[in-house]
């Protein structure tokens, strides 16, 4: 049995056809490495939003972080429910969740062009991208283009029915007791009339 680099040197017209294979091979891993940002990759990590509302609906203050993924396009539940009792107090104020939306760009490469040309509004064409999670469980990114990996994001909006809210005394419903006969006490009905205020 002949070896391999024997053929080879035996016959130097087939060892210019080998060398000739193998720099196509090269040519086309150079040329695609500057295409290399335009193909869907799993995502390692998301930015992640944290809203803080008050009864009024005004926004307090936002929170901005990233997030690694300990699994490729899963955000687990645990790693979640971490996030949210993270972000959950802020100031020494404890606040409850209002809502979860999830921003996961999944354009393919084959239409990145038409969608930077979309005579549409920006806001439009981000529609179909921004989901609402519905429960507090694993959350599964789809692959996204790797020059727009860092705009998956999720948003928790947090929300604190006291603060903003002016307390009025006038709320408080006030009893009063009045006796009818004060000299037997004892044996008196009693009236409870009640104020509005």
């Amino acid at each position: 049995m002949t070896s391999l680099h024997a053929i080879i040197s035996d016959d130097t017209e087939d060892a210019d056809v080998t060398t000739r294979d193998l720099s196509w091979v090269t040519q086309f891993e150079i040329t695609d490495q500057h295409y290399k940002d335009f193909y869907a990759e799993d995502i390692t990590f998301i930015k992640f939003t944290a809203i803080y509302i008050d009864n009024t609906s005004n926004i307090i203050r936002t929170v901005q972080d990233t997030i690694f993924l300990s699994i490729p396009n899963i955000l687990g539940r645990d790693e979640l429910m971490h996030i949210i009792k993270s972000y959950s107090i802020l100031d020494h104020t404890k606040y409850s969740i209002l809502g979860i939306l999830k921003y996961n760009i999944t354009l393919s490469p084959h239409n990145l062009k038409s969608f930077l040309h979309h005579k549409t509004s920006t806001l439009q064409l981000g529609e179909e991208y921004l989901t609402t999670v519905h429960k507090i469980d694993t959350i599964m990114f789809d692959k996204t283009i790797n020059i727009f990996q860092d705009i998956n994001d999720l948003v928790v909006i947090f929300y604190n029915p006291t603060i903003g809210k002016r307390y009025s005394h006038s709320a408080t419903k006030r009893i009063r007791i009045s006796h009818v006969n004060k000299t037997t006490r004892k044996n008196a009905p009693i009236s409870i009339p009640v104020y509005k205020m």
